[in-house]
Formats: structure tokens, sequence, C-alpha cells
């Protein structure tokens, strides 16, 4: 590893004296870091040994590219990193589309010379010490220790801050593959082409220095001696344009463009019209072309950039096909394809980046790349299809992940099923199921692709008039719908088989993709159906588990705050049964009901072929677990057990809301339960302890049953809950059978009766003033004896209290 950390307190020192150094660096938008002299090297505090071991490659061999070079087809691997704190709480997050729209840019540029980027996935480095300032190559050391590098790609990091130097837009070195850009410098379209083309080898048009090493002088670069000459005529002999300035052959000589109006020397103005009247060193004036001023190395302003000369083109293609692999931008080259042709995208979850076949995705069935929204707008956050409202709307993103243009042929389907796990194309395609009389899902329609270029988003909307919900069940439970989208072109079919003729082979194909997401927002419908289903010709055995779902911006565990539930109806409680209620880390409660969690295990052993049940997933937070976590989320998963093979599954995205808390409690008297109400509207239900629901209601009265109730109270509004053990004991009346004297004076003895609870106590309560003590029991004894002399006359209760729980109580007057 290298020597790559710079002390907190010298950076400070360092910031100080690039202030105050001559030949300094000021704030620029592109830092070469092989290009850093000797003295801005010195005030940046970089030692030559920390220099020497940072730089990668020379560019010596490859000054001299043969004229007319061949430019074969290359494609790059790129991957792009998110630079973020070490807890993840602040810096910067680049999301797909944004990311689409780097790579789309950066192919655009480079298109017209064999030369096209493919985007490998969006990653996180968190870590504190770079967060802010760091070198590339500081990021790159990080990202080495912090699983966030790929050594067969260019890795960009996206950074709030790069480089000590206030104000830089990105660094890099010659054949680096990591690039650094600063967050604020993302938007500028050609910033990623600009830096780029510095990692695969290619100067600033002044050549090997950084734009603030263009002399301070009417004649810029002209100014030093051995500068590159105007001429392009190879048989003059001033000729030098391929041993000095960009060593370029067709770049024109750069007397260094000022773009910044302010500058002394300003030269370029807004319009991309050069202006200026340098000399060169040879006393020949520059001729500064359009074509300089709209190069993509060159400086002044960023809105000129167009692209690349042919001559820089292929210098990058010569020293890519002469380098080896200990140069790392050669090994980012992908040389297992020469696939130029498009490739239409759809994916599977957020770290599916268009590779087939899929094997990163685990959850197959969130497609990012598919959404719902209940108005025509251009938020990109899913809902719940909505009923009864007109049209829903539903968003189908396609990119196209290859380096040409698309023919503009091809179809998107998109098709909708009621929600559940385990999906076969029948169900999709040939209304074969039905509940009801009613077919389980259909086609929603189809659009003509158009011709997209490379790494062009396009947003395709559907509308939907969304199936009567009531066609589909008797349950008073939301089930709601799954959605798949496929595309269907001639010229882009996977290499894999798509189906088996059952069911849809997902990650084998980019061309469809699954959206099973059941929103909860738990202010209107803490819950959401599934139906899990066996849809092949043969008995079979499947296992349903639970597993946590983590998002970028949210790492929060729902189990540990909420209560999730299993309530099954009869058919697949009856497949349950038949299984012997195989199973493990379940609770059961209430009527085919279990509270499940992370470590479930629920296995449905001869699951009869061609037929399906229903489940009910509820989510109820606990009042006595809350936090101000407001995002989760948590999968069904449903497995194959004699294959161990993932069928399918859904995800359940919870939207927590804030609320006043309340406490389950409740009293006993008379063998009557009296839960204590929480003053809104709520429902109270009862349980033994066994979980079996005795009565729902605010009241319940027991016959003289000794034991442990469970007190479960609901909110209406959200579904919070809490939860009380009541216990009662039977004969309370006779408990505390014998107090006296009674009035007392002095003292007063209590006699009771065995009491068949932990531990307990007498409350002496004054009715009046309300105030009271408190006397434990021995629970070996009969009575205890109370010195009353020491209390104001009047009238007062003595309260029984087992296990916390109010058994009886009785007057006494005190005189």
């Amino acid at each position: 590893m290298k020597n790559t950390t710079l002390k907190k307190s010298r950076l400070f020192y360092l910031l100080a004296l690039l202030i105050l150094t001559v030949n300094t660096i000021s704030a620029q938008g592109c830092i070469v870091y092989d290009d850093l002299t000797t003295s801005q090297r010195t005030a940046l505090g970089i030692t030559n040994q920390t220099f020497q071991s940072n730089q990668i490659n020379s560019l010596s061999p490859f000054f001299s590219t043969p004229v007319g070079y061949q430019l074969t087809p290359k494609k790059f691997r790129i991957q792009i990193w998110n630079v973020r704190s070490t807890d993840g709480s602040t810096g910067v997050w680049v999301p797909y589309h944004e990311a689409v729209e780097y790579i789309k840019n950066l192919n655009n540029y480079y298109k017209d010379y064999n030369i096209c980027f493919a985007l490998t996935g969006i990653g996180v480095l968190h870590d504190d010490a770079v967060l802010n300032g760091a070198w590339h190559w500081e990021l790159k050391d990080s990202g080495m220790l912090n699983n966030a590098y790929l050594d067969n790609a260019i890795n960009v990091y996206m950074a709030p801050n790069v480089t000590p130097i206030p104000g830089v837009g990105g660094v890099t070195n010659y054949y680096n593959n990591a690039i650094a850009i600063r967050q604020p410098s993302m938007y500028d379209k050609a910033l990623l082409a600009h830096e780029m083309a510095h990692a695969l080898g290619i100067m600033h048009t002044i050549g090997n220095r950084n734009e603030n090493e263009i002399p301070n002088s009417p004649n810029g670069m002209g100014s030093l001696s051995g500068c590159e000459h105007v001429t392009r005529d190879p048989n003059d002999p001033t000729y030098n344009a391929d041993s000095a300035g960009d060593y370029v052959r067709d770049t024109a000589a750069d007397p260094g463009l000022r773009g910044n109006s302010t500058h002394q020397y300003y030269n370029t103005d807004a319009n991309c019209n050069y202006f200026g009247n340098e000399i060169n060193c040879d006393g020949t004036p520059y001729q500064v072309d359009s074509a300089l001023i709209s190069n993509i190395m060159s400086y002044g302003g960023s809105q000129c950039k167009i692209g690349l000369s042919l001559g820089q083109a292929e210098r990058i293609h010569y020293g890519i096909d002469n380098a080896d692999l200990s140069n790392d931008v050669k090994r980012a080259l992908i040389t297992d394809e020469n696939d130029f042709d498009y490739d239409f995208v759809i994916r599977d979850g957020e770290d599916d980046f268009g590779v087939e076949p899929n094997t990163v995705t685990q959850n197959f069935w969130t497609s990012p790349d598919i959404w719902v929204r209940t108005t025509n707008d251009n938020n990109l956050s899913h809902e719940n299809p909505v009923y009864g409202i007109g049209n829903n709307y539903i968003k189908v993103r396609v990119v196209n992940k290859g380096c040409s243009i698309s023919a503009g042929e091809g179809k998107l389907k998109l098709y909708w099923t009621k929600a559940g796990t385990n999906l076969p194309m029948d169900v999709w395609e040939s209304g074969t199921y039905n509940v009801n009389g009613y077919p389980l899902g259909g086609l929603i329609g189809e659009i003509d692709l158009p011709a997209l270029e490379s790494y062009e988003e396009h947003i395709f909307t559907f509308p939907w008039a969304v199936p009567n919900p009531a066609n589909y069940s008797t349950i008073n439970e939301p089930w709601h719908y799954c959605l798949m989208a496929k595309i269907e072109s001639p010229n882009d079919v996977s290499t894999l088989p798509e189906h088996n003729g059952v069911y849809y082979h997902f990650l084998n194909s980019n061309n469809i993709a699954l959206k099973n997401v059941h929103v909860i927002n738990n202010t209107s419908s803490n819950s959401g159906k599934i139906h899990i289903g066996n849809f092949t010709g043969a008995v079979k055995k499947f296992k349903l588990k639970l597993s946590n779902y983590i998002s970028y911006n949210s790492n929060t565990n729902i189990f540990n705050e909420a209560e999730v539930k299993f309530t099954f109806d009869n058919k697949l409680w009856s497949i349950w049964q038949s299984s012997g209620f195989q199973g493990s880390n379940f609770t059961n409660f209430g009527e085919k009901t279990i509270i499940v969690n992370e470590d479930t295990e629920i296995f449905l052993n001869n699951f009869p072929a061609n037929d399906f049940g229903l489940l009910n997933v509820k989510v109820n937070f606990l009042t006595d677990a809350y936090t101000s976590n407001d995002l989760f989320g948590f999968n069904v998963e449903h497995w194959d057990n004699d294959s161990n093979e993932l069928i399918g599954g859904e995800l359940y995205l919870v939207n927590k809301n804030e609320r006043d808390l309340f406490t389950a409690d409740a009293t006993v008297a008379n063998n009557t339960l009296q839960a204590v109400t929480i003053n809104e509207p709520a429902v109270y239900n009862w349980y033994d302890a066994n979980g079996t629901l005795l009565h729902t209601g605010q009241n319940y009265t027991v016959s003289n049953t000794n034991g442990t109730y469970l007190l479960e109270v609901v909110a209406d509004y959200d579904g919070y809950k809490d939860m009380k053990e009541v216990t009662i004991i039977p004969n309370n009346s006779v408990l505390l059978h014998n107090i006296y004297p009674n009035p007392a004076t002095n003292n007063v003895t209590v006699q009771y009766n065995q009491l068949n609870c932990n531990n307990a106590y007498i409350m002496l309560v004054n009715v009046n003033s309300n105030t009271s003590a408190n006397y434990i029991l021995n629970l070996n004894n009969a009575s205890i004896k109370i010195n009353t002399g020491q209390y104001t006359p009047g009238l007062y209760r003595v309260v029984l209290v087992c296990d916390n729980n109010v058994i009886e109580s009785h007057n006494l007057i005190i005189q």
C-alpha cells in the first residue's frame, strides 16, 4: 500500500501556503497529477517519493502515433462510486438515471472514434478520511481497503470536494483507472469526458501543463522557448507538432485559451470566439480555429466543448493497443466481447446494470425501472395502484446500454397480475388462472420502441384502469398487483433462455423485469395480501422466508420496531396443517395467524398442483419500540425446498408516521378484565397465554378462571399497538378476608389467603387526597400489621396488588 495519508493539521497549513506561494495553483476545472510542477508539489506538501509512487505510466512510448492508425472498436468498463461519510449520513449520491445520463454524454463525445464506455455499476465508498479534499489516488487506496474499487474498470469517484485545492472539478493521472470528480462540477457535460481523455493518455492541448501553468503574459504559451509551433506542414523545418505541445498533429498550437472575462489576457468569449493576438515563440501569430476551441482538452468555456480530434483518438487507440496489463486502463478494456450493437435494459434491481446473466440481484422482483403513478406526472417514486380513479399510469424505463443507436424496431409490452410470489407465464399472458371467474392477470398494453442512442434513457407511460379488487376476494384486506415489462426486439435477443415454457427466467435476460412491490402507508392500511401458489403439474415442497430490506437511504430493521404477522386463508392453512405446521421461529397469535421475523421459515410440503392460497401480511408498529426511523422494508421469499431455488417474492415498503404514543393497561374487578381507554378509536383484543383470541372489546368477564391474559390495543388510525399481560386470581373477594379493627386508631391488621403471584403489596390510599403508601407482603405469611396512627383521620382504601395488577380493594376508616 502506498503512503497516502495527509494529516488534517498539515492540510490546513498547506492550504494557507497555497495562497502565499508564487506559481501555485488557483481554483480551476482540472488537475493532471502527473503534470504538477516541483513548486506546486512543494506547496501541496507532496514529497518526491509520494509523487513518484502515484505516477502510473509514462506517456513517452506513445508520443509518436502512426498517421492513419486504425481505430478498432474498444469498450471500457466504468464504475461510479458515491463518496459518503463513514456513517453514510452525508456525501454524494448519484442515482441511476443521472449515471446513465453521464455515460450517454461520455459516449457521445467518443462515439465517432470507435470508443465506448459501459456502466458496470454504482457503489458507495464510506470513508470520512477522503470525503473532502482527497486526491484520486487517495480515493483509490481507500476504495481498495473498503471494497469500493474494481481493478478491471475505470473507477470514477464522485466526492463533495477533490484535492486540497479549492474549486478543482476533476483530477486523475495518465493511464490511471481512478478519476475524482467534484460534486458541484458533475453536471458539466464535458468534464468527465475531459478527465477520461487524460486517463486514456491525452494531454491538455497546451501540453503537459495544468491551467495555472499558462504563462501570465500577453503571448501565453508563446512566451515559452520550445513552444509548439503553429505550422502543421510536416515539410516545414519549424514543424514540431508531434514533439511539442500535446504531441498531436491535428490540434492547432494552443496559446492558452482564457474564457474568464476578468482575466488580464482574456481571449475567448462566451460564444466560443477567439479574439486574441498572441504570437508564437518563433514569431508567428497563433492560428486558433473553432476545432481547437471546441476540443474537450482545451481550456476556455465548458459550453464550447464538442469532442476530440482524430489525432487524439488515434493516440488513444495506439496507446491502449500497445500497452500491457500493467497499464491500469488496459485492464478496464472489455476483451471478451466485440459487440457494439445496441442492447436494451430493464433492470431487475438497484444492483443490476444489464449484464446477462444477472448474478448479483437476490430479490429480482423489485425492478426500479417499473413504477406506478396515480397521476401522470414525472415523479420517480412507486405508488400502489388505486381502483376507481380512472387511469393509473405505469412508468417503464428502458436504457440502451449498447454502443450504437438502436434500430427503432421492436415492442415494449406490459402485463399485470394479482400480487403473488410464484408467477408462471400463463398467469401473465393467457388468462388460464382466475378467481371468482375473473382473470388473475393479463396484458396492459404495448408500445413501439423508438431509436435510442447509446445510454439514452426513455420512460414509457402506460395508462391502466385497475381491475375492481372486490372481484377477487371476500377478505377485507388489500390485494394489490404485480407488473412485468418485456421487450421483444428481433435484434436484441438474450443469449440464454428467457423461459422454460412454464416460468420466466428473469435473471437470464435484461429484456424482462418484474415489479412485486407493495407500499404500506400505515395511516391508511397496514397490510397487503399475496397469493402463494404451485402452478406446475406436480405436487411441490415450498418454503416461505423473510428478509429485511436495506436501501441506500435506510438502514433500518422493521423486525426491531414492529410486529409482522401472517394470516393464512383456509386453503393455505389447510396445506400447512397437512405439513404438520412445520417451521421455525414463529409464534401463534389469533386465528390462522402467526407472528414472524427474519429468521422464520414456514414449510408447505405436499402443495397441490395448479393451486394457490392467499396470505395476508400485516405490520403493526410497537409503541414500546418506537424510534424516529420512518422508512422500512422486508421481503417475503418463496423457495423450492427440493432444489433450494428462490422462485419469487414480494417486497413490502413501509412508511411509518409520527404519533403520540400510548400504553396498554387494564384493571381487574370481580373477574372482569377492564382495558384502560387510550382516548382514540382502537381495537381491544383479549388473548389467552397460547395466543388464542378470546374476545374483542374493552371489557372481558372471565368465568372465575385463574391465569394470565394478554391485552392487545391497536389504534384504528395507523395500526400502532401495545400489549399488556394481566393476571387474574379466582375468588378475589376473599383474598383479603379480614381487616380489623375497622375503624382503626393506632394499628390495623390485614389478613389474607394464599396469594398466587410472584410479588404482592398492600396500597393504603387516602380517598380525599389520593396520597398512598405501599406495604410489601410476605407471601409465606397470612397477615400484615400496619401502623395507622401516623395517618390523618379519614376514609382510606386498602388495595391488594399482585404482580403489578390491582386485584381487589376495601374501605378502611382511620379515626
